[in-house]
């Protein structure tokens, strides 16, 4: 049972997950309002499983394990005038039957706080996650799994912003955000402090309007330079009719990295677009440039049904797994879930205690939930599509994702080499990876459902040859016992192969018990 709080009119203290250590936010903010809602869910989660292969090696090296674990945890939602909360927070101890015991933390958490009114605000993020230190190799599927190929990732950001409108000329924004990435056993640790100015014009009048952008961002990394990163750009908008815009953009960028290309990473940018609305379901935005490295092009496609949400995008971008870890959200899947339901459901926090428990059931798996999936120091040339959908039927949920990355070096190998070894860094020069995974979920009665997820992904290197296959393919039942009591069986195959690698199999069976307080 949830436990709903309402406060008064009074003066308000929130601290976030402190023990977590990873958002904190001490605000003493007056609440003009007639009072602010907050709803705490303390969770726990039961879970026995037992696999046939615990440390994902070959056949021949295969051992078999009991696991048991507990997970107590917490969710908070916070929602008042001057303050937005949104934390999920869980302690994993995972109990192995002939190895030493583990703990983890899970953490993702967001807050909004006004400072003052229409004009001063301030964001912060946090997450706690587990993630494979390499793309090569055995990959986790779950905290039981022993790899030796797999760390802690801990991502913070904390953003205050300043909002003003000069009448009759522009809206103005000014940001500054500063940002932390770090690992458990120091393969990765990296902070950015970012400035950004934002400049929208009043279009009162006129029938075209414009926007002008400027950021710089310092990022410090352990094993190599600081590295400034600033660009700046002039964008013109011009409306043919009431659901059809042009738009173009101009600029320019500079980075100072150690680009290992003979393209020095600095020089003039240039995109033109078209912009459709046909409907307020549908949005298709798309648009071809060029910059420094060559000709770049952006696709990004939205169509929501009643019962279906469907999306394509596809981007080009200089990127550091660094920055993509600090702006990946929760996942893909919550996000279509989000837009799927959020006519059912129009109770935002409600739909995300559906959300929550969708996920959990469905035990989703493999590159829908991130494609950041290892660690890596360097600047890369990426080139990413994905293409998404959700389809909601009267007993049923089905959800699609489809992704393709290729990813082109643009610094030097020698700073992976602590990370990952000379040999392992330089599998990554050039990369290419396809994923899809499919999740369906059958409620056969007000009580039982039946899941099914499979996920599938390839990743390539492309100079080195060495390609590696994953699947991962899981069934089971889930039963409500009762409000806030519910359990779920379910058994797991997961299949590796590669070229150059190892190959290995594992198939193991889980049963859990989830509660909702």
């Amino acid at each position: 049972m949830a436990i709903t709080i309402s406060l008064p009119t009074t003066r308000m203290h929130c601290s976030a997950a402190k023990a977590a250590g990873v958002i904190v936010m001490a605000l003493a903010l007056p609440q003009r309002a007639s009072g602010a809602e907050w709803t705490v869910v303390p969770t726990l989660a039961v879970r026995q499983s037992y696999s046939d292969n615990i440390r994902l090696a070959t056949q021949q090296d295969a051992e078999s394990a009991w696991v048991g674990e507990i997970s107590p945890g917490v969710a908070i939602t916070g929602n008042a005038q001057r303050l937005k909360l949104n934390l999920a927070y869980q302690l994993n101890k995972t109990i192995y039957q002939h190895d030493p015991d583990k703990l983890n933390h899970q953490l993702a958490a967001s807050a909004t706080a006004v400072l003052l009114t229409d004009r001063i605000f301030i964001d912060a993020h946090s997450s706690i996650s587990q993630q494979n230190t390499s793309a090569f190799g055995p990959q986790f599927v779950d905290n039981t799994h022993i790899t030796g190929n797999q760390s802690t990732l801990k991502a913070t950001s904390i953003s205050p912003y300043l909002h003003y409108r000069l009448r009759g000329i522009a809206s103005t924004s000014l940001r500054y955000t500063h940002a932390t990435v770090s690992s458990d056993n120091d393969n990765l640790s990296a902070q950015t402090d970012a400035l950004m100015l934002d400049l929208v014009g009043d279009n009162s009048g006129r029938i075209w309007n414009w926007s002008a952008n400027y950021n710089q961002r310092k990022i410090h990394d352990g094993v190599q330079q600081p590295v400034t990163i600033s660009n700046a750009s002039l964008s013109l908008n011009f409306p043919l009719t009431s659901r059809l815009d042009l738009f173009a953009t101009g600029g320019y960028e500079k980075n100072d990295y150690e680009a290992s290309t003979s393209v020095q990473p600095a020089g003039r940018s240039r995109s033109v677009g078209v912009a459709w609305n046909p409907s307020s379901r549908t949005s298709i935005v798309v648009s071809a440039g060029k910059r420094y490295f060559g000709n770049t092009y952006a696709v990004n496609a939205r169509h929501r049904r009643h019962n279906s949400v469907w999306n394509i995008v596809y981007s080009e971008d200089i990127t550091t797994n660094f920055s993509q870890f600090l702006a990946r959200s929760r996942s893909d899947t919550s996000t279509l879930l989000n837009q799927l339901w959020q006519f059912n459901i129009p109770d935002p926090v409600l739909r995300q205690q559906a959300i929550d428990i969708y996920l959990g059931i469905a035990q989703l798996v493999g590159p829908g939930a991130s494609n950041v999936n290892y660690f890596n120091h360097r600047y890369f040339l990426q080139k990413k599509l994905s293409l998404s959908a959700a389809l909601s039927g009267p007993r049923s949920t089905l959800v699609l994702s489809l992704s393709a990355n290729r990813n082109t070096a643009q610094t030097n190998v020698d700073i992976n080499s602590p990370l990952l070894g000379a040999s392992q860094s330089a599998l990554e020069d050039r990369t290419r990876h396809v994923g899809g995974n499919a999740s369906w979920n059958w409620r056969m009665s007000s009580k039982n459902s039946l899941n099914v997820s499979v996920s599938h992904d390839k990743i390539k290197s492309l100079n080195a040859g060495r390609t590696d296959n994953n699947l991962v393919l899981i069934s089971g039942m889930s039963r409500q016992f009762r409000p806030g009591v519910q359990g779920t069986v379910d058994l797991r195959h997961i299949r590796h192969n590669s070229n150059e690698g190892i190959d290995y199999r594992e198939n193991s069976l889980h049963a859990s018990l989830n509660f909702r307080f």
